[in-house]
């Protein structure tokens, strides 16, 4: 946004509603596809839930805590409105997860494959 265009919420907002909207899809899809079938997601998200099924350590909270350096790299090279953006995108998901856990009750696809 240039300095000549006022000030629009509605665009400041579109970012972190789309976050939040993402990060609840895709832990519902964590709790409700992989780990009924006890598979892997990629990335960080799937270390959690290796540490989940080896320790039992809920994976919102791994999810968050492998972040962290992330998230200080990021600040460091991406600046202060991305990394805000990602911090809040990390909480929202990772907060997401756990709450999320009781999804993995029922199996919505009985076969993953």
């Amino acid at each position: 946004m240039s300095n000549s265009e006022p000030f629009s919420w509605k665009a400041a907002a579109i970012p972190y509603v789309a976050t939040t909207v993402g990060s609840l899809l895709s832990a519902i899809s964590i709790n409700a596809f992989f780990l009924p079938h006890h598979l892997l997601s990629s990335g960080i998200s799937g270390v959690a839930i290796m540490l989940y099924y080896a320790l039992g350590f809920p994976i919102g909270i791994s999810n968050l805590l492998i972040n962290v350096p992330i998230m200080i790299g990021c600040y460091k090279y991406m600046g202060r409105s991305y990394t805000l953006l990602s911090i809040i995108g990390t909480f929202i998901y990772s907060a997401m997860i756990d709450a999320m856990s009781f999804t993995s009750q029922t199996q919505l696809i009985q076969e993953p494959i």
